[in-house]
């Protein structure tokens, strides 16, 4: 199963599985979908509830990770916080196996592994291991975890060490120890105090005490230097990689770790140095002659070592030679885990020297080999050599000997010194110069860090999780000192806690900082705001700071009340009847939280101000309309190349019209948001929004799980990339567009109160979750489905009913439900008409479509084509004819009640639906600027050139990216839900065109009862916005056909 995870920079990923599990969080595999790359994702474990410093440990460990450029050590991609609030980073993914997995499979006498793994290949493996720790060092970083489980053996023999969580970078005053001066001694705890620090450490390790320890006490036991044990001791410096390594080397050799046992028991031993060396582990050796001698079977006594342990677990060693452990490796090993800092090796390089050595048949320095081990080792090297000089070997070395020792030694005091002097002058200047890229590194990957805490921030206040967008936005301060944005935010969230000094804090900091790449103007502009609002904290902590009682005050008359304000918003406390004894709060917290949120909003800072009203529990007029500005604005900051002027937030008052009909006869307490920019992909800013009518039909949103909890009663999702319904179970929705998604699944809607569902053009085959349902209009696609058609015939959509949406099943055309009512109809003679319309009748909720065209005649005659596109160049006659056709279609199938019939609308049915009850030059207001939001007209991306008249000229403002007609459905409705009522395609009427309309009242006009033209209403494509009003209408000779001209259909009952 996998799921979805953007970071704010568009950048995204698919994450999967689980590859790995560890102390501070959790590996899985992902891919970056930007690039199509495969990674590693490390998540942090409850990033959400984390201390702040368990969370800046994790992004340490991604930027110390990161500046470590070596093959042997995993590189870092990317460090963000997802969705989800958890911090991650992005590696390399890595094919292979851990070396603990190797070892384990020795251990366990694996063939295979013991043929893959010989002695040669563990140590080439080792001395790589070396390589990235000396490089580490190199760079003063120290890992402080080194263990067989965070080395990854890859597939093509790549060796890298991972999981750098709990590395430490190197200051100038934690400076590399020199070889052989060993750390700088610190006071070492008594035993005692050691005691206590052990005793409190957990025992849940597994039998390898693999797992790290976290607190006071950093590593994993079994590879735990004693100074790491004793964090009052020794100075932890590069040496406890050392120690490790000879710890991982150990393991190499008897496959298992210098101690065992339980946690406690395995850092005493590490203190006390109780390590045996390897060559105990030995056929034949003393140790195993004493073990077999006393016997193995007896239980560890309580003051038995771990060690007599281990040798109890010996198993046969078949991956060395000859089964035993060489005593050159033991030593080395033996020597990299000295008690003492200063007896262990002085660099990684040093020990992978000593290991190479033994590869290449010489003596190691830890072996302190004698003259005849050196010669041994010779005649091993040059067997052919040594045959034949060994006599001469004799002679000369007696002659020569004595004066090649003096001269030798002089020589290489000489050597030595020069090689110390340069190597003191290059180390300290490679010192200065490795910390200063280590520190350059860092700040980088901190700096493009920042950035996406502060979204994260930003998105977590859209959410109204406030303590959580506090704590990210802290981070995002600490990862980017300079980040100018983020110290605003900052502020602003701590002036939504009342944490007013930390507030003030933070907008000084942001009027010090300079946006980069913006103009001095708006630089001025920011600084000014940002002191402003420094200055707003600053007045909020003075009126909250409590004030010590007055001398006087005790057996004194209470005075007047005092007058406090935050801006110019008076602020007055309740008088109290006595001073407490350590002072007085001059005014309640929910005074002040008030005054505060009104200041803000004046400000435009909604959310903020929209939180603080809440808090206060004085909630202003129009408080939800404020949430809805909060949410645009965070809409807008998180879609990058969102047009403010496509979101839409309505409202309204109680709107005449049909009492029965009309799907959007919105009420007082409806709030309606509308936005079809493909821009719009994340609706994070929607969360816990009092929206309960949303549009976001032809929007690219894929993931509704902001929506969760909303009491929507209405959502279009048409078009939209969503697959998952699950966000909405539990809704009260009543009426769901679907059409044209990957939605398959309706089980979330089960107990809906659904009265209006469209799922034409999804993947739904399975009708059974809508039992029990009472849709009064239902869309589908019925070749799609496969389960559960029956149950269509048993709800209230089976037939068309008064005052219901209405929608053929099978063709999916919709038809609104509108109620008896008058208009008031201007004529084009200076004169008005009242038109009342005494019956109620159904209109096609969009124009009649070439797929349902197609579907009832056989034919589609349009010249644009497109199954969604309205249907053209067809004329009065053939409208005419497709709704009878309908007609007798309908009737067949059972679906058409008695006396009831498709046809075309009248001019005055058209106009009285297109009005929806509004009085308006258009049916949206007077203002023809906003028609581009309803209507496809004649804008700049109309293909034809511009006339001269003014009907045919472009709208230069505006571009909707359709070239001739567009899809039904692609604009806003009117209130009663129709669409495209102005623009795409002219629509026939039923009457016959008149120019002298009648004057005063008329009741169901039906127009002349002859003439030359019939009336065409709406406007068209290729029209200007003149066409738009909703009185305006034109005529066309009902035998010609243009591609500007269609139509929609009413059904009437009797």
């Amino acid at each position: 199963m996998s799921s979805i995870l953007t970071a704010r920079d568009d950048r995204v990923y698919e994450v999967g599985a689980d590859v790995a599990a560890g102390a501070m969080g959790v590996v899985r595999r992902a891919s970056d979908l930007n690039i199509k790359r495969s990674v590693a994702m490390k998540l942090m474990h409850g990033a959400e509830y984390a201390p702040r410093e368990q969370v800046l440990r994790f992004i340490l460990e991604a930027q110390v990770t990161g500046q470590l450029e070596h093959p042997g050590i995993v590189p870092v991609y990317d460090l963000g916080v997802n969705r989800s609030g958890q911090v991650f980073y992005t590696m390399k993914l890595l094919k292979g196996v851990t070396l603990a997995k190797i070892l384990d499979d020795l251990r366990a006498q694996k063939p295979q592994a013991i043929r893959d793994y010989p002695l040669q290949r563990l140590l080439m493996i080792f001395m790589k291991i070396c390589e990235a720790v000396a490089f580490a060092h190199s760079r003063r970083v120290i890992h402080r975890d080194l263990k067989p489980e965070n080395v990854m053996v890859a597939d093509f023999g790549e060796v890298v060490v991972m999981d750098w969580g709990i590395a430490k970078v190197l200051h100038a005053a934690d400076s590399v120890p020199a070889p052989g001066s060993g750390s700088k001694p610190r006071k070492t705890a008594s035993k005692a105090a050691l005691a206590e620090r052990i005793n409190t450490v957990t025992d849940a390790l597994d039998s390898a005490g693999r797992l790290t320890l976290y607190g006071d006490i950093l590593g994993s036991p079994a590879y735990m230097a004693p100074e790491q044990a004793d964090p009052d001791g020794e100075e932890i410096s590069t040496p406890v990689d050392i120690y490790a390594l000879g710890g991982l080397l150990y393991t190499i050799l008897v496959l298992h770790p210098p101690v065992e046992g339980t946690a406690r028991q395995m850092l005493w031993q590490a203190l006390e140095s109780q390590i045996r060396p390897p060559t105990d582990y030995n056929p034949g050796s003393a140790a195993v002659r004493k073990r077999t001698k006393s016997g193995s079977s007896s239980a560890p006594g309580p003051s038995e070592s771990d060690n007599e342990i281990g040798l109890r677990k010996a198993v046969a060693l078949r991956h060395l030679p000859g089964e035993r452990v060489p005593a050159a490796l033991s030593a080395v090993a033996m020597k990299a885990l000295s008690r003492k800092p200063e007896g262990r090796y002085a660099t990684a390089s040093d020990l992978q020297a000593d290991v190479e050595a033994y590869l290449s048949g010489f003596a190691t320095a830890a072996e302190e080999a004698g003259v005849w081990t050196q010669l041994r080792l010779l005649v091993k090297r040059h067997k052919a050599e040594a045959a034949l000089l060994a006599a001469a070997l004799v002679v000369i070395a007696v002659i020569i000997g004595v004066a090649f020792v003096q001269v030798t030694g002089e020589k290489n005091a000489a050597v030595a010194a020069r090689r110390e002097a340069v190597a003191a002058r290059d180390a300290a200047g490679e010192s200065a110069a490795a910390a200063q890229a280590a520190r350059e590194a860092q700040v980088a990957l901190s700096k493009q860090a920042a950035p996406k805490f502060l979204r994260e921030a930003q998105r977590l206040m859209d959410l109204k999780q406030w303590d959580a967008a506090l704590e990210v936005s802290r981070m995002a301060t600490v990862l980017d000192p300079q980040l100018r944005d983020a110290w605003f935010t900052r502020g602003l969230l701590e002036l939504g806690a009342q944490q007013f000094d930390g507030a003030e804090e933070a907008f000084d900091k942001a009027a010090s900082l300079e946006l980069p790449g913006t103009d001095e103007d708006r630089n001025k502009a920011e600084r000014r705001k940002a002191e402003r609002y420094a200055s707003l904290a600053k007045q909020c902590a003075a009126i909250a700071r409590p004030r010590p009682p007055s001398p006087a005050a005790a057996g004194s008359a209470p005075s007047a009340p005092s007058v406090s304000s935050v801006g110019s918003v008076p602020v007055v406390p309740a008088t109290p009847t006595a001073p407490p004894p350590h002072g007085t709060a001059p005014v309640s917290d929910k005074d002040l939280a008030y005054a505060l949120a009104k200041e803000l909003q004046k400000c435009g800072e909604y959310l903020v101000s929209a939180r603080l009203f809440e808090e206060s529990g004085k909630d202003p007029a129009g408080a939800a309309n404020l949430a809805m500005l909060a949410a645009t604005k965070g809409l807008e900051a998180a879609n990058p190349g969102l047009k403010p002027e496509q979101l839409e937030v309505v409202e309204p008052p109680a709107q005449p019209g049909p009492p029965e009909g009309g799907t959007a006869s919105l009420g007082r307490d409806v709030i309606r948001f509308a936005c079809h920019d493909p821009a719009l992909v994340d609706i994070t800013a929607l969360a816990k929004t009092p929206v309960t009518d949303l549009d976001l039909s032809l929007s690219s949103v894929r993931d509704l799980a902001p929506l969760r909890g909303l009491a929507l009663e209405r959502l279009n999702l048409a078009r939209t990339r969503i697959t998952d319904l699950a966000p909405l179970a539990g809704m009260p929705l009543e009426e769901l567009y679907l059409d044209g998604t990957a939605v398959a699944d309706l089980a979330p809607l089960a107990g809906m109160p659904l009265k209006v569902l469209d799922i034409v053009d999804t993947k739904v085959a399975d009708l059974t979750p809508l039992a029990g349902l009472k849709l009064e209009s239902l869309r589908y696609t019925p070749a799609n489905i496969a389960k559960g058609l029956e149950l269509v015939q048993a709800m209230p959509c089976a037939k068309p009913v008064v005052g219901r949406s209405w929608t053929i099943p099978d063709l999916g055309m919709q038809f609104v439900p509108i109620a008896p009512g008058k208009f008031l109809r201007e004529g084009l003679v200076d004169k008005a008409t009242l038109v009342t319309l005494t019956k109620p009748f159904w209109l096609g909720k969009f124009e009649v479509t070439q797929a349902e065209y197609l579907a009832v005649t056989g034919i589609n005659p349009s010249e644009n084509k497109g199954e969604r596109l309205p249907v053209e160049q067809v004329d009065w006659n053939e409208a005419v004819a497709f709704c009878a056709r309908l007609t007798e279609r309908e009737r067949a199938a059972g679906r058409l009640p008695d006396g009831c019939a498709y046809r075309l609308p009248t001019d005055a049915e058209w106009e009285y639906a297109c009005r929806a009850g509004t009085t308006t030059t258009f049916y949206f207001g007077n203002d023809a600027a906003a028609l581009w939001r309803f209507a496809n007209y004649r804008d700049k991306s109309c293909d034809l050139p511009d006339g001269t008249n003014a009907s045919v000229i472009k709208d230069p403002a505006h571009d909707d990216r359709f070239s001739h007609t567009a899809p039904v459905g692609s604009f806003e409705p009117n209130a009663w839900g129709l669409y495209d009522m102005v623009g795409n395609v002219f629509e026939w009427c039923q009457d016959w065109y008149s120019i002298d309309d009648p004057a005063g009242e008329v009741t169901d006009p039906a127009g002349p009862v002859a003439g030359e033209c019939r009336v065409m209403r709406g406007g068209s494509w290729c029209n200007s916005a003149m066409f738009g009003p909703s009185a305006f209408r034109c005529m066309g000779d009902p035998g010609i056909p243009v591609n500007f001209l269609g139509f929609r259909v009413v059904l009437c009952g009797r």
